[in-house]
């Protein structure tokens, strides 16, 4: 005899909820993995509103410092000073009690750029200060008080160190415009000496990197910082210089320490020969001539140094 069961009873049946039946010490291992993830998540959130915080506050320390000129230097500086201790004492004292006693390294990449931002803000404090770079011991030093003795403290990483300084060259260029345009070349010359060695160093650093992508893209970004700088320098060491000819083959002699030259002025382009009896030219002269109707203005550089106009108008 065969039992009928209509569609009714069979759907029914299969909307019936199935049940797994675990082992009791399962469900609370998963349970407490669930945990774990929740608080971890939780603390992601805080750790990020911190870094968040001490970005934007160490951004406003950085353009205290900015503020910086040869008749306020003590009092911007100590300004600026003050402020970063603030934002020690306020938002990384806030980072530190988040991650410490944790696996502070699972969240690195959410506290990170905050991490970088003070690092960029401390170092272009004390550069301003002592012309010197803060390093990496006398930053995390500075660092140990916010921290419980009894437990791991927590310690800037090297690569978050070595990002934030790559930072650093970018408002060291701005600094050094500022400078130039003030007339403070002493200044900006000791700035562009010092954001070469910054680049110079990481050069050899970077290739060391495991996951260095952000370092190249900011190497590349510090490459251009360092030439602004230079090509700021370089232009105020380059006279301008008015000629008025009838002739297209005026001579203008020009000196540096290297040696005596002759510079030919031609309708398109220059030519650079040395000076007879004069010593050897040197070895890249920059050259520009601009040409007018009356008069040819010539842009006369040197890589080694200021080119100076010898004498008058000459004829060869």
């Amino acid at each position: 005899m065969k039992t009928i069961v209509s569609g009714t009873a069979l759907q029914s049946i299969a909307k019936r909820p199935r049940t797994i039946t675990t082992e009791s010490y399962m469900k609370d291992a998963f349970a407490n993995y669930a945990g774990y993830l929740n608080e971890l998540n939780e603390k992601r959130e805080r750790v990020v509103k911190a870094s968040r915080d001490i970005t934007i506050n160490s951004k406003k320390v950085i353009f205290q410092v900015h503020r910086i000129s040869r008749d306020n230097k003590e009092e911007v500086l100590k300004k600026a000073e003050a402020d970063l201790e603030a934002v020690k004492d306020q938002y990384i004292s806030r980072l530190v009690k988040e991650l410490q006693g944790t696996d502070f390294w699972k969240l690195r990449r959410a506290y990170s750029p905050g991490v970088q931002e003070y690092v960029e803000a401390a170092t272009f404090c004390k550069f301003c200060r002592t012309g010197t770079l803060l390093d990496l011991e006398e930053l995390n030093a500075g660092l140990l008080p916010l921290s419980d003795p009894a437990i791991e403290p927590l310690q800037i990483n090297v690569f978050d160190y070595l990002l934030g300084l790559a930072d650093l060259t970018g408002e060291l260029m701005r600094l050094a415009i500022g400078r130039i345009s003030d007339g403070e070349l002493e200044f900006a010359e000791k700035i562009c000496r010092f954001s070469r060695d910054i680049y110079r160093e990481l050069t050899l650093v970077v290739p060391l990197m495991d996951n260095n992508s952000d370092m190249k893209t900011k190497m590349d970004t510090m490459l251009q910082s360092v030439l602004k700088i230079e090509n700021g320098l370089f232009a105020t060491h380059l006279p301008l210089v008015s000629l008025s000819t009838s002739s297209l083959q005026t001579c203008v002699f020009v000196h540096e320490p290297y040696g005596h030259f002759c510079v030919k002025l031609l309708p398109s382009y220059q030519q650079l020969r040395p000076k007879e009896n004069g010593p050897n030219s040197l070895e890249e002269t920059f050259v520009q001539v601009l040409q007018g109707s009356e008069c040819i203005w010539a842009l006369l550089g040197s890589c080694f140094g200021i080119l100076e106009v010898e004498s008058k108008l000459g004829n060869t």
